[in-house]
């Protein structure tokens, strides 16, 4: 757990003989092709978790996906107050459907501000949210201040994205994402003006 000495534990000893396969076998690997690779992990808890299994040190590093912003930032069109509810693929342990039903009701009440989702319809399985990202729109007919933005980003649209975001919100299940996050937090932390919106007793609200 973060922030204490504890373990992570693995529970299921199949998932933790593949672990240790796996990766005994990945420094094998990279020694014979004399590559130096280094296993890193954004949490101290995984990285307590990996050097039990990983032969060489585990190393720390809170930015694993990190990558500069590409200069894409333009000039909002829309003055009001935006507020990125969802983004990347739509999975229910990230809170698509809360962040659906969340953004309909708030579409209907208030005007002044901007709702942008992205629902990734390329993702496998994404048609099962149709119908909602649908009554999403229409909640959004009256004040226009919905945008939904489908299929896949460039780096380009991605990074533009939370550049015009004012608040970005990551409502994950903290069920599971209590001593987990994403790429996207790493990604969001790297707009230093952004407000933030995040679901309690998740790794993320410490």
């Amino acid at each position: 757990v973060p922030g204490t000495n504890e373990r992570y534990a693995l529970e299921d000893g199949r998932i933790k003989l593949r672990y240790r396969l796996a990766l005994k076998l990945l420094y094998s690997v990279a020694n014979r092709a004399g590559v130096d690779f280094v296993l890193a992990s954004p949490t101290r808890a995984y990285q307590r978790t990996y050097q039990q299994f990983w032969p060489g040190k585990v190393a720390l590093h809170p930015a694993v996906n990190f990558r500069l912003l590409c200069n894409s930032a333009v000039a909002k069109s829309d003055k009001r107050f935006t507020v990125l509810r969802y983004l990347g693929c739509p999975k229910r342990d990230k809170g698509i459907e809360f962040a659906l039903q969340v953004g309909m009701a708030a579409a209907e009440k208030y005007s002044i501000i901007q709702l942008v989702f992205h629902f990734n319809s390329e993702f496998h399985g994404a048609n099962r949210f149709d119908e909602q990202v649908a009554a999403l729109r229409y909640a959004g007919k009256q004040y226009a201040n919905v945008t939904v933005l489908t299929g896949n980003l460039s780096s380009l649209e991605y990074d533009a994205l939370l550049q015009g975001s004012d608040m970005v919100c990551l409502l994950y299940d903290p069920s599971h994402y209590r001593i987990k996050t994403s790429g996207i937090f790493w990604d969001v932390l790297r707009c230093e003006k952004s407000a933030w919106l995040v679901t309690e007793d998740s790794w993320m609200n410490g």
